[in-house]
């Protein structure tokens, strides 16, 4: 590598991490490829490892590079995004399955909690009511993709709940739009949503496997029966580095 020059103008840091990001576009450092360690790395650019780990904790969050536990640091490699269509539904089985990956879906907990007043006007409840609360998580190839927390009437969230814990022993992937055929009496005629971007916090970046911070896709689902009864409130939590989204659009 070229002597580097820091602007002393500028963090450290910073410059360490936009200086791999350069090497990795112009091809010094190769996809998949081990990078110096940090012991090296502090000699390259002269200075402490605290400041060579921010760098690495900053290029790991943009996606530059990864680590693997008692190996080091890499490259990160380029990787197919799964691509969702906002037209139509497809069942989370089958979105991940046909991009060749392994599709599964495990249960991370659930709990009857007191409502908000939120809630109460999505799901048209009483302020006084319970709700019953189920997070997922949607896993391609054993690695979380995407994390779901649902809430319904208690009710409704107990017997969603027993279908899930079939599916999950079955090991079958589904997300909650797969689960209410399986009631057979409640039949969900269509949903409203809403899409925006997020930073992960702690508790999403745990059960994501990703760094505090990392963007997401954040999909806000309201489910609806025939008599246009609000069954379920659900906010999917997608990992923006797996996921992509797409609509056609006609133009006036």
């Amino acid at each position: 590598m070229d002597e580097f020059k820091f602007d002393p103008t500028k963090s450290l840091y910073i410059q360490i991490k936009d200086n791999i990001k350069a090497l990795i576009n112009t091809g010094q450092l190769k996809k998949g490829e081990k990078i110096p360690s940090e012991r090296e790395l502090c000699e390259m650019y002269g200075v402490s490892r605290i400041t060579v780990r921010q760098a690495l904790k900053e290029a790991i969050k943009e996606g530059l590079l990864f680590t693997v536990h008692g190996k080091g640091t890499f490259v990160k490699s380029e990787e197919p995004k799964i691509d969702q269509s906002l037209t139509r539904f497809t069942n989370f089985h089958s979105t991940i399955t046909n991009k060749g990956l392994s599709a599964g879906t495990k249960i991370l907990n659930y709990n009857v909690i007191s409502i908000d007043f939120a809630l109460c006007k999505i799901l048209n409840l009483e302020i006084s009511d319970q709700v019953f609360n189920l997070n997922l998580i949607g896993m391609a190839d054993q690695s979380p993709y995407v994390l779901y927390k649902s809430y319904f009437e208690v009710s409704l969230g107990r017997r969603i709940y027993e279908q899930a814990k079939n599916k999950e022993k079955e090991k079958v992937a589904f997300s909650t739009f797969e689960l209410y055929r399986q009631l057979g009496d409640v039949n969900q005629s269509f949903v409203d949503q809403s899409f925006e971007a997020l930073s992960a916090d702690d508790f999403m970046a745990k059960n994501l496997e990703i760094e505090k911070g990392s963007p997401l896709f954040m999909v806000t689902s309201i489910v609806y029966n025939q008599e246009k009864k609000p069954l379920e409130y659900r906010e999917g939590y997608y990992r923006a580095g797996k996921y992509k989204f797409h609509i056609r659009r006609k133009l006036d």
